[in-house]
């Protein structure tokens, strides 16, 4: 099975260009950068998600689990 999942990503990328402050669409995103090892790039996102939402539970898990993983890769 192919781990790609850059078209997913594209669509993405472009429906956050006519609506960035969709909290839903960008939580998705971050998950997808995830799972591309795109750490920093779902880091910016979730931290962006935060800022409007700073009681975002999913997104404060997730941050925690990429800021984990981060750390390790870079020790």
């Amino acid at each position: 099975q192919m781990k790609s999942f850059a078209k997913v990503i594209d669509y993405l990328e472009l429906y956050l260009s006519a609506h960035p402050d969709d909290c839903s669409v960008m939580f998705a995103l971050a998950a997808l950068y995830v799972k591309e090892e795109k750490l920093e790039q779902s880091k910016n996102i979730l931290t962006k998600i935060l800022k409007l939402d700073f009681k975002n539970e999913d997104a404060i898990n997730l941050l925690e689990e990429v800021e984990r993983n981060i750390k390790c890769k870079k020790e």
